[in-house]
């Protein structure tokens, strides 16, 4: 009744004209490198090699092919010269940054291009933990920068690259369930008392139930709804909206960045600064095969990029390098052990106080196994690592080999790496297929992990293991009960890691 019939008319024939497929991937890894960007990529990670004076060295070499080869046939060089380029051009022009975190740590390839400042073969770290052929996923490398100067690293892009090629990401908040009754309230006038009565027993259940599901788990809820249709209407058109999306803001990190011009392949809004937003959320962008890149900020670096300012105006014989603060001391751990840690990153919370008040590490080591045993779930074994490092609790190794995989961590499983390697050592599986093993412990992925079943017991009783004890543990415990676990080794008897891992 609005429209001519000449516009309706106008209308199906720019339908007929147009196509689109959501299946179709239009996201493309920006070509940073105009020439070949695998022997660039190579000829810098030798030429750094060769810096660090190990181009000698075959472990290192044989990594570095090895990494490079993988890098290559994913099509990836291009990724690692671009993070290689913001790194760059953030240290050169007195931006703190990280010295990586997260699995992108176990990349040689990273460390020889400074993107990372762990050298991953001298702390025993794996590659395939990060990238490796069997598992598709775009390498993820996340960056910390000062938090006074990321949107400076996110502009040096935008600058160098097009800013029609680079935007940050939209996110949406959706309407739970206490909101929605809220807005529903607002609008139909229903007095806020009785909004309040629904309201507190959902924040008593303690748990966030979506309306649906408060229904069926809260037998409060359930009984006020089935004996007054007030609270039914007002529990009624709440449904309705919850769930849908309520307001939108920005990615704190996530930056989208692409080969081609962003607004020709997805849609877009601008910013007041005239900066472009992707109205796709980060994980359809993936799916879509765009990059997608986290740019940290981090306070904890510009109140060490200040402090070292300080300290070289006020003592200038002192003559520190911000961006090689000397760590490996006796004071450093001293200080650590006294639990004095507030503003020192992950070592700040109340829990991690109490772990360190356990453990008191006194070298890196230490406080890496702090930092993986101090979350919830590992930190109840805290005082077995404790009493078995100090002599005070006796312990078994179900094998040989798996005492060369967890002798350092005492029998208990502390790093992801260890459930790689023993995945390896008793199943034979390759560092790739152990990884995904790995992944699907880490993600409490039952189907991935039953599906491994077979190929993990059968490679076991391949290696030997088919006559001890523990096998026929970690076969019921692990695979029967479809568990997302492996094994903490208590004694003589392994129980279940799940809660640790």
């Amino acid at each position: 009744k609005i429209y001519s019939e000449k516009e309706i008319e106008n209308t199906f024939n720019i339908l007929q004209k147009s196509s689109f497929s959501f299946h179709q991937k239009r996201g493309e890894i920006l070509h940073v490198c105009k020439d070949n960007p695998d022997l660039t990529l190579k000829s810098m990670c030798f030429s750094a090699l060769e810096e660090k004076g190990l181009e000698k060295n075959d472990k290192y070499v044989e990594q570095l092919n090895h990494e490079l080869n993988v890098i290559s046939s994913m099509k990836f060089s291009d990724y690692f010269l671009l993070v290689n380029d913001y790194v760059s051009w953030a240290k050169n022009n007195d931006v703190l940054v990280g010295p990586g975190r997260g699995s992108a740590a176990g990349s040689l390839v990273s460390y020889l291009l400074n993107i990372t400042e762990v050298d991953p073969i001298e702390f025993d770290l794996q590659f395939e933990r990060f990238l490796n052929s069997n598992r598709k996923t775009m390498p993820d490398i996340d960056v910390d920068f000062m938090d006074t100067r990321r949107n400076d690293v996110v502009q040096y892009m935008r600058d160098k690259y097009g800013a029609n090629k680079v935007a940050t990401i939209m996110t949406f908040q959706t309407m739970l369930a206490k909101k929605a009754l809220d807005d529903i309230g607002d609008v139909y006038g229903y007095e806020k008392r009785h909004i309040k009565v629904l309201k507190k027993i959902l924040s008593d259940s303690r748990k966030d139930y979506d309306l649906r599901s408060a229904y069926t788990n809260i037998p409060e809820f359930k009984a006020l709804i089935d004996s007054d249709k007030f609270f039914l209407e007002i529990v009624s058109l709440a449904s309705k909206i919850e769930g849908l999306p309520r307001q939108s803001s920005i990615h704190a990190a996530g930056i989208v960045v692409n080969n081609n011009p962003l607004d020709e392949s997805i849609p877009v809004t601008i910013d007041y600064q005239g900066n472009y937003i992707s109205q796709y959320e980060s994980g359809y962008l993936e799916e879509q095969g765009f990059l997608k890149m986290d740019f940290l900020s981090l306070s904890n670096l510009t109140t060490i990029y200040n402090c070292v300012n300080l300290v070289n105006k006020y003592h200038p014989e002192a003559h520190v390098d911000k961006f090689n603060v000397p760590y490996d001391e006796k004071e450093v751990y001293d200080l650590i052990a006294s639990g004095k840690t507030m503003g020192i990153f992950q070592l700040e919370s109340s829990m991690m106080k109490k772990a360190i008040n356990i453990l008191k590490p006194d070298s890196l080591m230490e406080v890496a196994k702090l930092q993986a045993l101090g979350r919830p779930g590992p930190m109840e074994f805290i005082g077995d690592y404790a009493d078995r490092r100090d002599g005070k609790q006796k312990f078994r190794y179900a094998s040989e080999e798996l005492k060369e995989v967890l002798s350092s961590t005492y029998g208990i499983i502390v790093f992801q790496e260890q459930i790689n390697k023993i995945a390896q050592v008793m199943a034979g599986f390759s560092m790739a297929d152990a990884d995904l093993f790995r992944r699907a412990v880490s993600k409490k992925d039952e189907k991935t992990l039953a599906n491994s079943k077979d190929s993990f017991v059968k490679g076991s009783i391949a290696n030997g293991y088919e006559e001890k004890e523990f096998v026929a543990h970690c076969i019921r415990y692990c695979f029967f009960r479809g568990l997302s676990c492996l094994l903490y080794n208590a004694g003589d008897f392994p129980i279940c890691f799940l809660k640790a891992l």
